[in-house]
């Protein structure tokens, strides 16, 4: 029914669409403008390669698509060749062409003999480790949840850091 009022987005999974659009005959893609696959590389991870492949036979071809991917392997060329006409490949800088103004470090903190990476020392070690090493500069903080990075921010400015927590529950502004 939602269908049916022509909205401007609809967003499905492959298998959804594709069987509405072969059971229903009010429910049809021909005037569909641009065709978005997310995470194609997912997709197909997920044993969407049928689906896709029906999906694209009953599309317009006069419609512009894209396809995004974080992995770009042969199966998403098979996809792309079944989907793109003309196509511009978009990517992101490697990771070895990264600025050399830019320094990157990797530290897991671990309780020692534990195994275990909830440590309630952590964020003190964050601090000295911010502290000793980015006197200068600025640095990202990575956290596993929400409720870390909330946490780890209020004491960073607590003690006197300039910080700005991001996450989910946050808005874009």
């Amino acid at each position: 029914m939602e269908l049916r009022s022509r909205p401007e987005v609809v967003i499905a999974t492959p298998g959804r669409i594709v069987d509405l659009l072969r059971n229903s005959r009010s429910v049809d893609c021909d005037d569909l403008e641009v065709l978005v696959l997310d995470e194609a590389d997912r997709l197909l991870d997920m044993g969407f390669a049928a689906e896709l492949e029906s999906l694209l036979s009953m599309l317009p071809t006069e419609r512009q698509t894209m396809l995004f991917s974080a992995t770009l392997d042969d199966r998403i060329g098979v996809l792309a060749k079944l989907s793109l006409q003309h196509p511009v490949r978009v990517s992101a800088d490697p990771l070895f062409d990264m600025s050399e103004r830019l320094t990157q470090e990797f530290v897991r903190c671990r309780r020692a003999g534990t195994g275990q990476e909830e440590d309630p020392e952590r964020e003190a070690f964050v601090l000295a480790l911010l502290r000793r090493s980015f006197k200068e500069g600025r640095a990202i903080v990575f956290c596993g949840r929400k409720r870390q990075a909330h946490r780890l921010a209020v004491i960073l400015g607590l003690c006197g850091e300039s910080v700005t927590e991001l996450h989910g529950d946050m808005s874009q502004r």
